[in-house]
């Protein structure tokens, strides 16, 4: 039982952090996409606004990700892996998901990213066995 809360308190911030990075990113790449700009507003913006979102939705889809995708079996370069892979498709798919729909996508990503993140990490389970 000690080994599952001490998992546990390493898991959930890592979570909420990777989730706030991705949805920092994604959030500032996805402003940027529907005419925000670059600019340094839209990335405080992006912060707040699509870090809170990804670091909540962080924790579910961490605990998903490494109980069930990884099997509790973690390293740095699979955690990276699991990381880069989650904001690439994110952003790529939100912007496709913009270019279809507009704004209207935005809401979607909240579900998308996470399914998403579990589907690369299942992915990198089976490629790169630990």
């Amino acid at each position: 039982m000690r080994h599952v809360i001490k998992e546990i308190l390493v898991l959930v911030p890592g979570s909420i952090a990777a989730g706030w990075f991705v949805g920092t990113v994604q959030h500032y790449v996805a402003f940027a996409a529907l005419g925000g700009g670059f600019a340094v507003a839209s990335l405080e913006l992006a912060f707040f606004e699509g870090g809170i979102v990804g670091g909540a939705a962080g924790i579910p889809t961490g605990l998903v990700t490494y109980y069930l995708a990884l099997g509790r079996r973690v390293t740095p370069m699979r955690v990276a892996a699991v990381v880069i892979g989650s904001l690439l498709l994110g952003c790529s798919v939100t912007l496709v998901g913009l270019r279809m729909m507009g704004d209207g996508f935005v809401p979607i990503s909240v579900v998308t990213t996470p399914a998403l993140t579990v589907a690369v990490a299942t992915i990198v389970n089976r490629l790169r066995p630990a």
